[in-house]
């Protein structure tokens, strides 16, 4: 039995005699630290962007928020299905989408530029849906700000997990690190390779859970 993706480490069995930070999957996420963190922060720093225009008013940013939310009422099956009482429908379209998602940010972080653009856009699309259709705040009740932030905190921790993953193979093919310097696969390393999937053991379920989060948490 492999380590979950790679031919040379420890049993699956063994894994629980492992700290949980030397398990491979971390290993994988603490190599590739850099690219991860640096989406993340463009992530972050986009939806406060976000978040601070449609609670000052910007006509702009609540326009946008309003043209963004009509057309995924008149145009997104999962909400579609939601409104319909499917949430297994809802919940498995979203799933199966937001994954979809992730693969292309993978993609898109090979090429080292579009990541952090479409982190911009992602950042700042999810902060200035932090307002209800009445453009009253979500942040005011506790409850309703703790369901806003956990589900951006779980999209937007995927989502620089993806691409972060994808720009650290680009990296480790032109400047590689130590743990890097091994067999390639023609050029590229094939232990980043490994990270990049090992990555992944933790982008599926985060995307699960977050799908849960928006249908099946009230």
């Amino acid at each position: 039995m492999l380590d979950g993706v790679g031919h040379d480490g420890p049993p699956l069995i063994e894994m629980s005699r492992t700290p949980i930070a030397e398990w491979s999957v971390f290993r994988a996420v603490r190599r590739a630290r850099l690219p991860v963190a640096t989406i993340a922060l463009s992530y972050l720093v986009s939806l406060i962007i976000g978040i601070a225009m449609v609670h000052a008013g910007s006509r702009f940013a609540l326009e946008r928020r309003d043209r963004l939310v009509r057309h995924g009422e008149s145009n997104d099956p999962a909400g579609i299905a939601f409104r319909q009482g499917k949430l297994i429908k809802a919940f498995a379209i979203e799933f199966g989408r937001d994954t979809y998602r992730s693969v292309v940010k993978t993609l898109a972080g090979l090429t080292i530029i579009l990541p952090y653009p479409l982190a911009v856009q992602g950042g700042w699309y999810g902060g200035i849906l932090s307002l209800d259709s009445n453009h009253e705040s979500l942040l005011r009740d506790p409850f309703d700000a703790a369901y806003y932030f956990c589900f951006e905190i779980l999209q937007f921790t995927a989502a620089s997990l993806a691409a972060g993953a994808g720009l650290n193979l680009t990296i480790a093919c032109f400047r590689p690190l130590p743990d890097y310097q091994g067999d390639k696969w023609f050029f590229v390393p094939r232990e980043a390779l490994r990270d990049l999937l090992r990555i992944y053991l933790l982008v599926i379920p985060l995307i699960f859970v977050s799908a849960a989060w928006k249908y099946f948490v009230p």
